[in-house]
C-alpha cells in the first residue's frame, strides 16, 4: 500500500533538504542493493559517509516523528536510516 503524505514537510524544509542534497556527494545506488536488485538498479544515492547525511536524516526523521499519518499508517517500531536518491537524465 502506498500512502501519499503531501504535507509531511513545508516548503522551507523541502528547500533546506534540497540545498543539502545539492552539496552532498553521491555514489552509485547499486552499492546499497542486493545481488538481484543491483542488476537493474540505476540511480545515485548520497554517500552514507557524507558529512551532510546526519543533518539530512535528522530533518526527515523530525518530519516523520511529527506526522500522525505516518504513525497511524506505518505503526513503526523502528525507523531505519533514510537513503537519499536522485535520478539524472538517462537513468530509469
Amino acid at each position: 500500500m502506498i500512502i501519499f503524505m503531501g504535507d509531511l514537510m513545508d516548503k522551507a524544509t523541502v528547500a533546506r533538504l534540497i540545498a543539502l542534497m545539492e552539496r552532498a556527494g553521491f555514489v552509485d545506488g547499486r552499492t546499497t542493493a542486493g545481488e538481484m536488485a543491483a542488476q537493474v538498479k540505476n540511480n545515485n544515492q548520497v554517500d552514507s559517509d557524507d558529512p551532510l547525511i546526519p543533518e539530512m536524516r535528522q530533518i526527515l526523521n523530525e518530519c516523520l516523528e511529527k506526522s500522525y499519518l505516518f504513525h497511524s499508517a506505518a505503526r513503526p517500531r523502528h525507523v531505519r536510516a533514510a537513503l537519499f536518491s536522485r535520478y539524472v537524465p538517462g537513468m530509469e
